[in-house]
Formats: structure tokens, C-alpha cells, sequence
């Protein structure tokens, strides 16, 4: 499906032989007058006195005029393939004023597909010459050293070759138009309005007649050319309607291109458009290629920058995408002390911190922890993230807590698992690890309350809390105590006649003893290392008794006692 087709509609078998009326002009594009503009989008800038331009191109479109039936499908073009030369030339003058002349000629032209519904459609005419337009610019806003420029372009056209033919207009057309632009470095933009006034024309379906017409473009030159070898890429919109309801002539286009310049004075250039309406001219698509050759008039220094506007007439601009349009080479743009051709950051000064001062580029962060040095305490040391004041841009020195595991005999316990809370720190979880096997142990913590716990095979677990200071050694000793495997001495206490007693039981162990009590029913139970103990059981109104008994590790030794009633 198409999407550049221009439209001479027929409403049906009742215009089948009309005699066509071929004198209006079907081109649309028209290369702008000099090398500030934009492919087919005018400048509104002016060159300094005296300054001149050439440009010669040549391009095809396809179906420019085309045949659609009822139902919209296309039947055809009356111009199907058209290939034309244009040729365009400015002189500059008192800085104010530019006077523009183009001219086109169409090389060749051939109608496609079904076009007998229109008579005469066959006896196209191959070649001949355009019109001839002259283009008056006048500065209305802008100086030579600004961005932004205003214009107005009075232009004009005037027949030139034979009638007939869409080659030309009907008769002589006026189109004022307002041009604006505005040029940075690297980006420019441009833009057109206007009205064009012509002579009434019906073809078919279509009518030709007085339009509106605008067009904007933007060009970027691409990043790293310098001096006189530049890049530019360049895109256009074009649109143009007429007021009248019956004139169903809506025609819209885009196009796309780049320029190269291979001389301090001339640059190539190629583009390429598709159609978005089915407006007359406008094609399914074209291609353009041509050539631009630019005078200035008083440039010593040949950088294409008049001497009166030049602040160096005697030094080229380096055209490096900085400040190049006083004329003045920049070897150091960001003035920093380091040549441009040196510079890593041509345009970011360096900031002379005594930080890799010798690349051109600022180091705001030289540690590179994130944090900007004008607000980083210690610029050159990393902060060390620990959520510990991670805001100050400085490494926080930590604590340290360095202990030893061991048990009653204050002998190593290898392979004893310690764990490190950090009360102050909530958001800190539990650090575990394993002792070394002379039961030693050491880590970095944050200062603050810290809880040391230790547990190992065969040992109860122990534990300390200790307070850590910023960069000293918390000392900490952990003693186990060892498990012991016990058995169990269990029994009944009875009177002689059978009744249970409440007794004490006393159980000599080691240096020390165990007690035990009888409950109501006279039964007790004590757990004990294993071993022989003497007991001693006592209860009111009875003889205390002595036994001897044995203890058995994971054993239950049995003892009941029957007790006799004494003082």
C-alpha cells in the first residue's frame, strides 16, 4: 500500500472525455536557496555583504500525479516517473537583504498504468523547462554573531518553458512567506508559512488553486567532525492545503538526508521522501542528490565566516560543536588548562583536585563511593556502606571483639561455634562462626553493645555482652561448662508398719552434697554422676539410717528404705 500519492480523481464514466488541462505545475520540492537551510526548508538567516551560493540538484518522484478510481484504488499516474535538475543561486547584500533565483527543468517524465480514462493523457510531454523563482529575503530579527533569526521571503514565480505538461504554471505566482531559524552548535532548526497565490486550474476531479503552505525542518551535525570535513543529517516536513473546499489537493511529505562537506566551500548532499496525502505533487517517493558551493565575501581565513562577523578573521574555527560561530579556533574549550586534542571532557572542566588532574575530566566523586565531594567528608577514602553514618563520605573504623572459648580448665574447646549480635544494630543480623583450634576467635563489628554466644559438643552454652568502642579490641573469654552423663537414684521411704514417710535424703558428692526430698507417698528421685555415695536419710521421729549405693551411667539404681520409729 502506498503512502505518497498525489490525486486526480475521477468521479466516474461522465468525465471520461474531458479534455485535460496540463498547465500547472506539479513539483513540490524546492531546494533551499542556500547551505543554512535545511533540504527543502529556508533559513531566515542573511550572510554577511557580499556573500554568495550555488547549488545544482537532481531528483526523482515517483507517481507524482496520479489516477484513482471510485473506490480509491489508484489507476493509474498521468505523471508516473519524473526525473528533474534544479539550480538555485543567492548573492548577499548590506547584510539585510539576500536575493534568491532557482529554476527547474524536467529531464524526463512518462505517464504508467491506465491513464485512457483521461484524453490526451498519452501525448505527455517527456521534457522541458520549470518555472523560474525569485526568492527577495529580508532580516527582520536576528544579528550575525545570534541564534535566533526572523525573515521575511517574497517570493515569486514566472513561467518559463512551453505549456502543458505539468511542467509549469499556468501564469506567474506569488508566495510570500515567513521564515524563522534558529542555530546552535550542533543543532539547527528552520521553519516556513506562507500563501501561495496562483491561477485557478480543474483537471478531472482536481482543482489547483490558491494554498497555504508550511514547512520545518531540524539538522544535526554529527559529533566529532571538525574544521572543514563535517557530517550533517537533516530531516523536513513539508504540507500544503488549499482554502478552497472543492480543491481536494491536500498534499503532505517527509524526507530525510545528510550532507557532506568536502571542501572548506563545498558540500554534497542526498535526501530521500516519502507522501503521507494524496495531494497532487506529492509522490510515492523521491530521491535527491546535489551539490551547494558557498562564497563569503571578505574571509581571510577561509572559514566560511565573513571577516565583519569573524572575532578571529585571521584564525579558522576549529567547528568542533563549541562556540563556533564567533569564528575563534577553541583549542581548549572548557578552559581548563588541558588541550581539547588531551582532553577526555573537551567541554567539562577539570576540577584541579589534585585527583587524576591530568585527563580534562571533572572528578566529583574521587573516591567513588557516591557520595559528590563537595559534600563527602573524606573525598579520597571510600565510604564503607556499612549503614553505619554512611551520609558522611567517610569509612567508619570499626570494632573489634577477640576471644577465646574454653572450658572449666581453661583449656581450648576446638571447633566451638560463636555467635556475634550486635544489641545497637537492629538492622545487623546474628554473624556466626566457628573458633580456631586454640579455641580463638576475632571479627570486626561496629561499636556499640554486643552479645558473644558460645556452645559446643559435650558443653553447655555460655554467653557475654560486651561494650565495643570505634577501632579498639573488645577481649571476651567464654568458659563451657562440660556436660556431665548422669544416672538416677530413686526409691521409697517407709515406716516399718508400711506407711510412707516424709524424709531428706543427704548424698555426699565430691567435696560437696546432694539432697533429695520424699514426697507424701515417701517416693524421691535425684540424678547423679556415676559412682559410689553415701546417703544419709533423715526423717522426724525416725533413726536416721546410712546407706551406700552405686550409681550407673543412663542406670536407675533402686533404694528403698523401711525406717524405725526412735528419738
Amino acid at each position: 500500500m502506498s503512502v505518497a500519492l498525489a490525486v486526480a480523481c475521477m468521479a466516474g464514466t461522465a468525465h471520461a472525455q474531458q479534455a485535460p488541462n496540463d498547465e500547472f505545475g506539479i513539483e513540490r520540492f524546492r531546494l533551499a536557496m542556500d547551505g543554512s537551510g535545511i533540504l527543502d526548508v529556508d533559513s531566515a538567516t542573511i550572510p554577511g555583504h557580499g556573500s554568495w551560493g550555488l547549488g545544482v540538484w537532481t531528483g526523482f518522484a515517483h507517481s507524482p500525479l496520479a489516477l484513482y478510481d471510485p473506490a480509491m484504488e489508484q489507476a493509474g499516474a498521468l505523471v508516473g516517473q519524473r526525473i528533474t535538475t534544479g539550480l538555485v543561486g543567492t548573492i548577499s547584500l548590506w547584510n539585510r537583504i539576500q536575493l534568491g533565483v532557482a529554476v527547474n527543468a524536467v529531464d524526463y517524465q512518462a505517464s504508467t498504468g491506465n491513464v485512457d480514462a483521461v484524453a490526451g493523457a498519452d501525448s505527455l510531454q517527456s521534457a522541458g523547462l520549470g518555472d523560474l523563482r525569485v526568492a527577495p529575503k529580508l532580516l527582520l530579527l536576528g544579528g550575525p554573531l545570534e541564534r535566533f533569526h526572523v525573515s521575511i521571503i517574497l517570493g515569486a514565480t514566472i513561467p518559463l518553458g512551453a505549456p502543458g505538461g505539468y511542467l509549469r504554471e499556468s501564469g506567474p505566482t506569488f508566495m510570500p512567506e515567513l521564515a524563522v531559524s534558529w542555530g546552535g552548535d550542533l543543532l539547527r532548526l528552520a521553519g516556513n508559512a506562507g500563501y501561495r497565490l496562483r491561477q485557478k486550474v480543474t483537471v478531472a476531479d482536481l482543482v489547483v488553486d490558491d494554498e497555504v503552505f508550511a514547512r520545518a525542518g531540524l539538522a544535526l551535525r554529527l559529533a566529532g567532525t571538525r574544521d572543514d570535513v563535517g557530517t550533517e543529517i537533516g530531516a523536513s516536513a513539508s504540507v500544503a492545503t488549499a482554502l478552497d473546499p472543492k480543491a481536494n489537493a491536500t498534499a503532505a511529505e517527509v524526507m530525510l538526508g545528510g550532507s557532506q562537506r568536502i571542501s572548506r566551500s563545498t558540500r554534497l548532499f542526498a535526501a530521500g521522501g516519502i507522501g503521507l496525502q494524496k495531494g497532487f505533487g506529492t509522490p510515492d517517493w523521491r530521491a535527491v542528490l546535489g551539490i551547494r558551493v558557498q562564497g563569503i565575501r571578505g574571509d581571510r581565513d577561509g572559514d566560511l565566516l565573513a571577516d565583519r562577523d569573524d572575532r578571529c578573521p585571521d584564525v579558522p574555527e576549529d567547528r568542533d560543536g563549541f562556540e563556533d560561530r564567533d569564528g575563534c579556533s577553541d583549542p581548549d574549550n572548557d578552559g581548563d588548562g588541558i588541550a581539547d586534542a588531551e582532553d577526555k571532557c573537551a567541554t567539562n572542566a577539570e576540577d584541579k583536585d589534585g585527583f587524576e588532574d591530568v585527563d580534562g575530566c571533572p572528578d566529583l566523586d574521587n573516591d567513588k563511593d557516591g557520595l559528590a565531594d563537595d559534600s563527602d567528608k573524606c573525598p579520597d577514602q571510600p565510604e564503607d556502606k556499612d549503614a553505619d553514618r554512611d551520609d558522611d563520605g567517610c569509612p567508619d573504623p570499626d570494632g573489634k571483639v577477640a576471644g577465646r572459648v574454653v572450658d572449666a580448665e581453661q583449656q581450648p574447646i576446638p571447633a566451638a561455634t560463636v555467635v556475634i549480635e550486635q544489641l545497637d544494630r537492629t538492622d545487623r543480623k546474628p554473624i556466626e562462626l566457628t573458633v580456631a583450634d586454640n579455641g580463638t576467635f576475632s571479627i570486626d563489628v561496629s561499636a556499640g553493645a554486643v552479645k558473644v554466644s558460645a556452645r559446643a559438643a559435650g558443653f553447655q552454652p555460655g554467653d557475654a555482652t560486651l561494650k565495643v568502642a570505634d577501632g579498639e579490641p573488645a577481649p571476651v573469654v567464654i568458659a563451657l561448662v562440660r556436660i556431665v552423663r548422669q544416672g538416677q537414684l530413686r526409691g521409697q521411704i517407709l515406716s516399718f508398719n508400711g506407711k510412707p514417710l516424709a524424709a531428706t535424703l543427704s548424698i555426699v558428692v565430691g567435696a560437696g552434697s546432694r539432697k533429695a526430698t520424699a514426697d507424701a507417698d515417701g517416693f524421691f528421685s535425684i540424678d547423679l554422676p556415676e559412682g559410689t555415695f553415701q546417703v544419709v536419710i533423715e526423717s522426724p521421729g525416725h533413726v536416721t539410717q546410712r546407706r551406700s549405693t552405686s550409681v550407673k551411667i543412663e542406670r536407675v539404681t533402686v533404694m528403698n528404705v523401711d525406717m524405725r520409729r526412735g528419738r
